[in-house]
C-alpha cells in the first residue's frame, strides 16, 4: 500500500503527512493479528473427540483462511515498521527549525507562507528549510 514511487519528493511528502495514520494503522493491524491468532482452531490443541470424529474439515478451512490473513497482516505490519523506521531515522537528523517546519507544513497542513508567518521567517527561508528537510528524509528512504 505504501510503496516507494519514482517521485521520491512526492513520496516523502505523502509519508510525512500520513505518518500518524500509518502509526495508528500499525496498532490496529497488530491488534487484528492477535485476534486472528486467537481464532485459529489449529493453534489450539485438538480434543480427543475432535480427533476421532469428523469436523476437522471445517476447522481446516477456517485455519487456512486465518493463516492467509495472518501472513497478510504480518507483511503489512512489516511494511508499516519499515516506513515508521525510515521516517523516525530521518526525523532524528533534522534540526529544531526543520522539525518545526515539518510539523507545521505536513502535520498541521499549513502553506509555506503560513509557516513563514507563524515562525517569523521569510518565505524564501522557509522554502530552503523545507527543501533541506525533504532532502534529509529522502536520504533515509534510500539508505
Amino acid at each position: 500500500m505504501y510503496y516507494l514511487t519514482l517521485n521520491l519528493h512526492k513520496e516523502v511528502i505523502e509519508r510525512m503527512k500520513m505518518i500518524n495514520s500509518i502509526k495508528q494503522n500499525r496498532i490496529d493491524a497488530v491488534a487484528e493479528l492477535e485476534e486472528v491468532k486467537k481464532r485459529n482452531p489449529l493453534i489450539r490443541t485438538k480434543s480427543a473427540s475432535e480427533s476421532k470424529h469428523g469436523g476437522s474439515s471445517e476447522k481446516h478451512s477456517i485455519a487456512v483462511i486465518l493463516d492467509a490473513k495472518q501472513k497478510a497482516l504480518e507483511k503489512q505490519i512489516a511494511e508499516y515498521d519499515s516506513i515508521i523506521y525510515s521516517y523516525e531515522k530521518g526525523y532524528r537528523l533534522l534540526n529544531e527549525q526543520e522539525k518545526e517546519v515539518l510539523k507545521l507544513r505536513y502535520h498541521e497542513d499549513l502553506s509555506q507562507q503560513q509557516t513563514a508567518d507563524v515562525m517569523g521567517f521569510s518565505l524564501s527561508h522557509i522554502k530552503q528549510v523545507n527543501a533541506s528537510l525533504i532532502d534529509k528524509m529522502i536520504k533515509q528512504l534510500l539508505s
